[in-house]
């Protein structure tokens, strides 16, 4: 799973720097939508990494505290089945940032809701898995979904 998430980081950092290309090559999409793509970027990197801790943590103290190889097995069963949700989300969101840097690169209409979307749905699915603070903490200024306004 591990090398999955890495793979997909690469894959967001070189959609990136090909979007910063693009720009720099005076052609195409504002600033703005670059200013969007880059912030879903960092944050997605910067919360994929406190996600892997997180569910790496939860699987240790789900096997930790069973009393033999079984219950262990269970245990760590229900922290996949819980977490399946968020490496969904996470997939999605990869998805929908590399359609919105594409769509950037080739000057076409962009889904800023879409990305937004697939954002805040991965925020909502770390909610369920208790590992907001660790989301909030890596996020800083990056984009915040309507729910977290208060």
């Amino acid at each position: 799973m591990r090398e999955a998430i890495q793979g997909h980081l690469l894959v967001v950092g070189v959609m990136v720097l090909m979007v910063w290309a693009f720009i720099l090559q005076g052609c195409g999409p504002n600033a703005e939508q670059i200013a969007a793509a880059n912030a879903v970027a960092r944050g997605g990197n910067a919360v994929v990494t406190e996600l892997v801790a997180a569910y790496e943590q939860q699987g240790l103290k789900a096997i930790d505290g069973a009393a033999n190889a079984d219950e262990a097995h269970a245990a760590l069963e229900r922290v996949r089945s819980e977490w399946k949700p968020v490496w969904l989300a996470y997939e999605a969101l990869r998805q929908a940032h590399e359609r919105y840097a594409d769509a950037l690169e080739r000057g076409e209409p962009v889904d800023s809701m879409a990305l937004l979307s697939s954002w805040c749905a991965l925020v909502r699915e770390a909610d369920g898995v208790k590992a907001a603070a660790r989301v909030r903490q890596a996020v800083g200024e990056l984009p915040i979904c309507p729910e977290q306004v208060q």
